[in-house]
């Protein structure tokens, strides 16, 4: 979401607004590969946000909820990858992940649904959350 967020700020061009090292980015970008991204939003941010606002985390777990600002941001994104022809490869989790560190709870963090922004290719890997960006070998999938 924050690769997505960068090339939203460093589409406008504002002159000395933008920082000039993200506009580098915007324009030295030639494809994104996305691991189990919230685009659409995750129910786990939904559940843990009174336990996130009362830490003082709320901003940062009210942007994984899903709702306008995820969806604006990946209508933005979606309209800049194809004006600029960036491919787009995104991976899923397949499988729950153990939460807390406990065994016994274990949940589907992001489901595919919202891990497939809508556009580009599309994988589903047997992987858990935390697992999913790291590949065994070379001939996995997620390394290919």
């Amino acid at each position: 979401l924050m690769v997505k967020e960068m090339m939203m700020q460093g589409a406008e061009s504002d002159g000395d607004i933008i920082d000039k090292s993200i506009q580098d980015i915007v324009t030295n970008t030639k494809g994104v590969v996305f691991f189990s991204t919230p685009h659409h939003g995750s129910w786990i941010a939904t559940a843990s946000w009174n336990l996130f606002y009362i830490r003082g985390l709320k901003d940062f777990v009210s942007i994984l909820r899903p709702g306008p600002y995820l969806e604006e941001l990946n209508d933005f994104f979606k309209s800049f990858c194809k004006a600029r022809d960036i491919p787009v490869l995104s991976f899923s989790e397949s499988d729950q992940t153990h939460l807390m560190g406990l065994s016994m709870v274990k949940a589907e963090v992001v489901p595919a649904e919202s891990a497939y922004p809508g556009f580009g290719d599309f994988h589903v890997l047997e992987s858990d959350h935390i697992q999913v960006c790291k590949p065994v070998s070379e001939s996995d999938a997620s390394y290919k």
